[in-house]
């Protein structure tokens, strides 16, 4: 399977924290083409919140623009003459492609006596994982800073270090790396606009059932908020 992604474009409220897009037509080729979203700060535009995904070179149309303190920025780069790609980012998110199993039993049993047996059994198992190759650290949003920074922990204390808060806080080297893109793209975070939306997604694709952990120091709260938000209890509210 060489490719497994779908388009993320989801319209969303303007926000200053908030890296967010606007959807264009533009000229290239003396063809009038639609759908390229270019970076907007005005909260007068139509907005869209996006996810990138690095699908390689000549196959995207969005490279990386700048570093903002919430995000990283992409711009839209036009093909060249014969209509090539020239960027190597994606407004999609990676799509987990099926995967395939097969195990073969064998068993077999060899009597010596009325009170003497022998039994052998064994098995082999194959998987076939149909999927696109997952994206190097490197290309991750904040990958290499993080990387770096496990590294320069002693190899005997790293593990110590890679699972501090591991479901409940993001440790030092998380705050020093994480980045609003990466929160985006691989977390559901939000307004519960915005996470409304994302469930509603998850459930057009096939999801019946979220596995929601609470986290913080006031359970019953976030137990509520998310209730609230995904319409379980009392309504929905923003």
């Amino acid at each position: 399977m060489d490719t497994a992604f779908y388009q993320n474009a989801q319209r969303d409220t303007f926000a200053v924290d908030k890296i967010l897009y606007k959807k264009i037509d533009t000229l290239y080729n003396t063809s009038l083409h639609d759908s390229a979203f270019v970076f907007s700060t005005n909260p007068n535009d139509v907005l869209y919140s996006l996810s990138f995904s690095y699908v390689g070179p000549g196959k995207g149309s969005y490279m990386p623009l700048q570093n903002a303190v919430n995000g990283k920025v992409y711009g839209w780069v036009a093909p060249d003459a014969n209509n090539v790609k020239q960027g190597e980012w994606a407004p999609v998110i990676l799509l987990v492609a099926p995967k395939k199993q097969q195990v073969v039993s064998i068993a077999g049993e060899y009597l010596f006596s009325a009170k003497s047996k022998l039994r052998v059994e064994a098995a082999m198992r194959g998987r076939d994982d149909a999927r696109t190759p997952r994206p190097s650290l490197a290309e991750l949003p904040g990958g290499t800073a993080w990387r770096s920074a496990m590294e320069a922990v002693p190899p005997r204390e790293r593990h110590l270090y890679t699972h501090e808060g591991h479901l409940t806080f993001p440790n030092a080297i998380d705050r020093k790396t994480l980045t609003g893109e990466a929160i985006r793209r691989y977390t559901l975070s939000g307004d519960a606009g915005t996470l409304r939306g994302r469930l509603a997604d998850l459930a057009s694709r096939g999801s019946t059932e979220i596995a929601y952990q609470p986290a913080g120091p006031d359970i019953p709260r976030e137990l509520t908020t998310f209730s609230r938000m995904a319409g379980l209890q009392g309504g929905a509210s923003g």
